[in-house]
């Protein structure tokens, strides 16, 4: 992935802390919901065939470069090192045994097809149309998954929203023990909760 991870955990801990309030940077990514059908599948098609991973990358990029012509090379490098030696040692390692095709196929593409797509969905399922979004049981969502959902959208076990927004210090092998915990002692009628993404991409289709 070709973003810092400095600058993704300063982002993060801003969500975390000013969740679904203007003052969230991640806001945008839930405030245009619901849309209509046909804008869902239009953002949608827009992920699969790689156009929000070029267009967002783009962006990125702009930002990062700036407008001052001042130390542009310092920020640049200060932003894509980490993940330029990453995806170079992996191109590296790759290319040596003979096989830059796997590096191609089954990590570039990926990340700008199907990557977009899944990440798309989950960021929805998390925190479009919650029902209260100053409540931090319902400014969040947790929504059931099946092994496929798992293992494509919702990996580490990050379907359990809520618990890992109101408890983000807890090991995320232990979110399902903690979401058990929860409605056991009494929070379980307070928590948006929804059962599966496709009822959730359903939802945010609706308007």
């Amino acid at each position: 992935m070709m973003v810092s991870l400095k600058e993704y955990r300063m982002r993060h801990m801003a969500h975390h802390r000013f969740t679904r309030s203007d003052k969230d940077p991640e806001n945008y990514l839930y405030t245009p919901f619901p849309v209509t059908k046909q804008s869902m599948a239009r953002k949608m098609l827009r992920d699969i065939t790689g156009i929000v991973f070029v267009r967002t990358n783009i962006g990125i990029f702009r930002f990062v470069r700036g407008d001052k012509k001042e130390d542009q090379l310092k920020r640049i490098i200060g932003y894509y090192g980490g993940p330029l030696l990453f995806n170079g040692t992996l191109a590296a390692v790759c290319a040596a045994f003979g096989r830059i095709d796997l590096f191609l196929l089954l990590w570039v593409l990926p990340m700008a097809t199907s990557f977009q797509l899944f990440f798309r969905i989950r960021n929805i399922a998390e925190h479009a149309t919650v029902p209260d979004i100053e409540d931090p049981l319902k400014n969040s969502r947790t929504t059931f998954a099946g092994p496929i959902a798992r293992m494509l959208v919702a990996p580490y076990w990050v379907n359990y929203h809520i618990e890992h927004h109101m408890l983000p210090f807890v090991p995320c092998y232990r979110l399902k023990e903690t979401h058990q915990l929860m409605r056991e002692r009494g929070f379980g009628d307070r928590m948006e909760m929804q059962d599966g993404y496709l009822k959730i991409i359903a939802l945010n289709a609706s308007a």
